[in-house]
């Protein structure tokens, strides 16, 4: 009987050792996975490498804002005054219908001295005037601005402002002489003494300007409009009239 009992126990355990045997033993680790390349892998498609993407780079910075450059202020204008000494013969004549031989204005344009018997009609003139008549006009407290034949256009459109805005008693007009330069003429007089006293001590005024410069302009009409050796009153030197308010 224990014969027969010990048989089959050891057929079993042979069993047993035989299965475990086949098996590669219960106690064997599983075995790791193949490796997966990074940097290549083969396409099953095309059977060549296939180069795994890189990681995408941060984007570049934008550009820092940059302050503008401020525009170049326009250069300021220059203005100079001049005096000139009358040069009205003292002989009780200063009206011509020509001038005498040989006799030039001491400044340019004219600004006081022997003139002709007709003044000017007070107004913007688009051509140049004849200056011993515009003299007739400073003698009676007018003043004259003038600019030359290089003086660009806006500029004569700012003069052509400032005199349409308080016109009676000027005269305007080209005057080419003047080149790039721009003009306001007087003949000044405190009014002192007698008149040939007047006429003695008067000066002419001339303001040259390389442009138009507002209060250089309207400092100059201030002082000298209606201050001339024969002052006639500003309100009748109007626009179209002869000076008299005809």
């Amino acid at each position: 009987m224990a014969a027969r009992a010990f048989l089959p126990a050891a057929l079993a355990a042979l069993l047993v050792a035989a299965v475990l045997a086949g098996c590669g033993g219960s106690s064997a680790e599983p075995a790791a996975p193949p490796a997966v390349a990074t940097e290549a892998m083969d396409d099953p498609l095309a059977g060549a490498p296939v180069t795994a993407p890189a990681p995408p780079e941060a984007a570049p910075a934008p550009p820092a804002a940059s302050t503008p450059e401020p525009a170049a202020a326009p250069a300021s204008v220059t203005c100079t005054e001049a005096v000139y000494p009358s040069q009205v013969p003292l002989d009780g004549q200063v009206h011509y219908e020509e001038l005498p031989a040989g006799f030039a204005y001491n400044s340019t344009p004219a600004s006081q001295g022997p003139h002709h018997p007709q003044w000017l009609i007070w107004n913007w003139y688009e051509v140049p005037v004849p200056e011993a008549n515009k003299v007739h006009n400073l003698e009676h407290g007018g003043i004259a601005v003038q600019w030359g034949d290089r003086v660009d256009a806006g500029t004569v459109e700012q003069i052509r402002q400032w005199y349409a805005d308080d016109p009676n008693g000027i005269v305007a007009a080209p005057f080419p002489e003047n080149g790039d330069r721009v003009t306001i003429v007087a003949w000044y007089s405190d009014r002192a003494g007698t008149a040939e006293q007047q006429y003695e001590e008067s000066t002419g005024r001339v303001l040259t300007c390389d442009g138009f410069d507002q209060d250089a302009f309207d400092g100059f009409k201030d002082a000298y409009r209606g201050n001339g050796v024969e002052p006639f009153p500003v309100r009748l030197l109007r626009p179209g009239t002869d000076g008299t308010g005809a």
